[in-house]
């Protein structure tokens, strides 16, 4: 895979909720880039994300309640490490 392909098939995103969300599911984490005044979060395959994403927003993605959290707390130490 080239590098410009590689890059389409990246998904970014800012709010840490979704990126937790997809964190929860299992989609690999590539980089996260902290920025001022938001940081961005860069998972693997952006056809599942995206759809996981407009689950988010309908209100149907459901996770392990204990797992998000855990996903969510290790996001945010991961973006004040940096």
């Amino acid at each position: 895979m080239d590098q410009n392909t590689q890059k389409l098939s990246e998904f970014s995103i800012n709010d840490l909720f979704q990126a937790a969300l997809l964190y929860t599911k299992g989609l690999k984490l590539l980089r996260v880039t902290v920025g001022v005044p938001r940081s961005t979060f860069v998972f693997a395959d952006r056809a599942k994300c995206e759809d996981l994403c407009a689950a988010y927003w309908r209100k149907e993605a459901q996770v392990d309640a204990a797992s998000f959290t855990e996903a969510y707390c290790s996001l945010k130490t991961r973006l004040r490490q940096r």
